[in-house]
């Protein structure tokens, strides 16, 4: 049974800086004395509904809600390993997402990240390495866009090199494919 939550969702509040500076936030440790963050967030006013999904998953899809859910279950065991994942994982991604998409010709992984819901204290991170595949991503715990408009058309020229101007003639998407390891049923 569909159970909706009601939530205080934080937003990023715009601020005059961000007339002649981007909003950004460092994860990472940095060389000399820079600012990590130059945002600042407020908790929305009035709870905002979340709705539960489950057992409505046909009815979402990426061209119409900007995401969808299916179910697949993967080959890894170990969620530990790197290798196993890039080897294993990523692969099965790849295929997923070029069978459950509407007009995909090429998937391209360019920045896979594990996250989970544990402060890095916890585990004995002193410093995130974001190079490092073993280590995890906190989720966020605010309203946010991944990659906007710019950040897309960076990321094909890095990652593509001389074909990136022949991409981007055509559709390009930048998708966020989150694994949840739960049964949610």
């Amino acid at each position: 049974m569909p159970h909706d939550e009601f939530i205080r969702l934080n937003y990023a509040t715009r601020l005059s800086i961000y007339e002649f500076e981007k909003p950004y936030q460092i994860i990472s440790e940095i060389a000399g004395a820079h600012k990590k963050s130059n945002v600042e967030f407020r908790v929305a006013p009035e709870p905002e509904c979340i709705q539960d999904l489950r057992g409505q998953e046909h009815l979402y899809g990426t061209d119409s809600h900007g995401f969808k859910v299916f179910e697949h279950r993967s080959a890894v065991v170990n969620w530990t390993e790197k290798r196993a994942i890039e080897a294993q994982y990523i692969p099965e991604v790849k295929r997923l997402l070029a069978d459950h998409m509407n007009e995909v010709d090429e998937v391209y992984v360019f920045n896979w990240r594990k996250r989970k819901n544990r402060p890095y204290q916890d585990v004995g991170i002193q410093e995130i390495d974001l190079e490092d595949g073993r280590q995890y991503v906190l989720p966020a715990d605010f309203v946010h866009i991944d990659q906007s408009p710019a950040a897309v058309l960076q990321e094909v020229q890095f990652h593509m090199g001389e074909r990136a101007a022949e991409l981007l003639r055509g559709r390009v998407r930048v998708v966020k494919y989150g694994k949840c390891s739960l049964n949610l049923r």
